[in-house]
Formats: C-alpha cells, structure tokens, sequence
C-alpha cells in the first residue's frame, strides 16, 4: 500500500512538471507570435544560459527559427526563459520632426514673405530640418522592448516524519 502512494505521488510530480512545461511553451509562442514578425530583431535568452541575437526567419508551431550571423539556428518555444524585439522606429522621429519643423516654419515663412518674399524656401528649410533631426534622434534610440518573460515558476518535494510512517509534500507554484 505504501508503494502504490509513493508511485501515485511521483507519477503526480512527473505529469505536473511535464505540464507546467508545455504551458509555458504555448505562452511564449502566443506572445511571441503577437509581438513579433518575420524579419524582426530577436534576443533570446534560452534555459540553457546562451543568449541567440538574429533575425527572426520563421515561427513554426513548436519553434521559432533565428538567422545568427548567416546560419539558421532553431529554438524551442519551451527552452526561452526571455525574448526581446530591438526596435527601430524612424517614422514616429519623422512625424515628430515633421510637427516641429512646420511649428518654426510657418511662423519663418509669415516673416520671410513680409522681408523678401521667398517664405516657401524658408519654410521647406525648417521642415527638413525638423524631419532630419527626428529620423537621427530616433534612429540612434533603438531599444529593446521585452515581448515575453517566463514566469518564475518552483516545484517543491518535502518529505515529513509522522507517526506511523512518512508524509511526502509536493507544492507547485506556477
């Protein structure tokens, strides 16, 4: 009768563990396939402790494919720990720089048009400016935005003394 209890609770601990498992491999390629898209810049921290920075070519159902320096590596949906999606966005630089060059440049042209009259000059030189420096700013502040964090997750086995035989305790933590 003891074996049968014992056998039950690390049958129990073994389909625990291979679930918790499978989840977390079903929520990094949900999130994963949300936040990213082929072609984008990858860095993924994976279990066994290496860091994978490359293209992303390909999400499949069980891995997502990385280019890493010209070589196709696949990674397991179930072995990242962490992914991040580095993110280059010129077009917000270039909106806001477009709203700040026509800000000066209207006002430049109003008062060049009542000097010389050549206020269209004027205002052309302040929007490519404006859209110049927002596409520069923007374009050296790429950063990495985190699109999926593993949840820090514990398995815990105790054994217990009582009287008449042993407890064993398993507490699961997802």
């Amino acid at each position: 009768m003891k074996w049968i209890r014992v056998a039950s609770a690390f049958a129990l601990i073994l389909v625990a563990g291979a679930e918790a498992r499978a989840q977390g491999a079903t929520d990094a390629r949900e999130a994963i396939e949300r936040n990213s898209r082929v072609g984008d810049q990858l860095t993924v921290d994976t279990r066994q402790g290496p860091t994978l920075q490359g293209r992303l070519v390909s999400k499949g159902a069980d891995a997502l494919v990385l280019d890493i320096r010209g070589r196709e590596q696949s990674v397991p949906f179930g072995d990242i720990d962490r992914a991040r999606r580095r993110r280059n966005g010129v077009v917000v630089g270039a909106i806001v720089g477009l709203g700040a060059g026509l800000t000066f440049g209207i006002p430049a042209r109003m008062l060049v048009n009542n000097e010389t009259g050549n206020g269209d000059a004027a205002l052309l030189t302040m929007v490519g400016i404006g859209v110049g420096t927002g596409l520069l700013v923007d374009g050296l502040l790429s950063v990495n935005r985190t699109i999926y964090v593993r949840s820090a997750g514990s398995v815990r086995i105790g054994v217990e003394p009582q009287i008449g035989g042993a407890s064993i305790r398993v507490t699961a933590r997802w």
